[in-house]
């Protein structure tokens, strides 16, 4: 059976409707964010910590800090149990979505790995942690678990984030919204 977003009546009225679309996004966020995360620690724990001298002294040299080996050293049993965590996430999180909005493990995994080999991913690649941070909040408040004036204080603080972080900014997280729904969209078409 091919799994399909669940097409929203149009005489619901457009809050539901946005709801949806921003509960969709939290799942996806979420889940590209742990995926991102697993797959990083992965790189780390593979490359048994041969390079820690090397960007030692690329960041002293580059910020001129003065950093040690030790500092950039990775404990294996910690990052092995951190993969372990994300990879459990991303499951539970992968069975809420399919059950609540019919997005099965298998267009999911379909849809990261678009993301990962397509220019049409490019803003939820460079900011997935702002975006899953952001779709949890506003999550929160739709689920009376913030106030509004919590929210407010959220998204004014993701709005005036410094280097070297990236501030939010409202339409890149639209188009963000509407590239990964069309390419969500795309995935599902191309099973029929």
């Amino acid at each position: 059976m091919v799994s399909t977003i669940p097409i929203i009546d149009k005489k619901v009225p457009m809050k539901k409707k946005n709801k949806e679309r921003i509960y969709r996004m939290f799942f996806i966020t979420s889940i590209y964010n742990a995926y991102t995360l697993m797959h990083l620690k992965t790189q780390v724990l593979q490359s048994n910590n041969k390079n820690v001298g090397n960007t030692s002294n690329l960041v002293n040299h580059i910020f001129g800090l003065r950093t040690n080996p030790n500092d950039f050293y990775s404990d294996p049993d910690e990052l092995s149990d951190e993969c372990i965590g994300h990879h459990q996430f991303i499951e539970t999180m992968m069975g809420l979505a399919d059950g609540m909005y019919g997005l099965s493990k298998d267009l999911i995994n379909n849809f990261l790995e678009q993301i990962e080999h397509t220019i049409e991913g490019y803003l939820l690649k460079t900011h997935h942690y702002l975006y899953s941070e952001i779709f949890a909040t506003v999550t929160a408040y739709l689920k009376n678990q913030i106030s509004k004036e919590e929210l407010r204080e959220y998204l004014k603080y993701y709005q005036n984030l410094k280097f070297p972080f990236t501030p939010l900014q409202g339409r890149k997280l639209v188009l963000m919204m509407q590239k990964s729904e069309q390419l969500l969209n795309h995935i599902i078409k191309s099973r029929k």
